[in-house]
């Protein structure tokens, strides 16, 4: 796999940035999916669907509106 050095969960500082995304009005998996995206590893969808404890469908969801605002590619 390709992010197999990676642990496969958000860590708790993590997570309290994923809250504060929250806060700010993102929704719960755009902000889990987009904090675990600023590690900087290369994963795969199921990747994150693991460390974000979601389904792949709820990650292709997640990943929708960075992409509208070219936040990622």
């Amino acid at each position: 796999m390709v992010g197999d050095n990676i642990s496969q969960q958000l860590s708790d500082g993590e997570e309290k940035i994923a809250e504060i995304f929250n806060d700010i009005g993102m929704k719960r998996n755009v902000s889990r999916v987009l904090v675990l995206m600023i590690r900087g590893f290369d994963l795969t969808s199921r990747e994150m669907e693991r460390a974000c404890d979601i389904r792949q469908l709820e990650v292709n969801i997640a990943l929708t509106d960075p992409e509208k605002r070219k936040w990622v590619k």
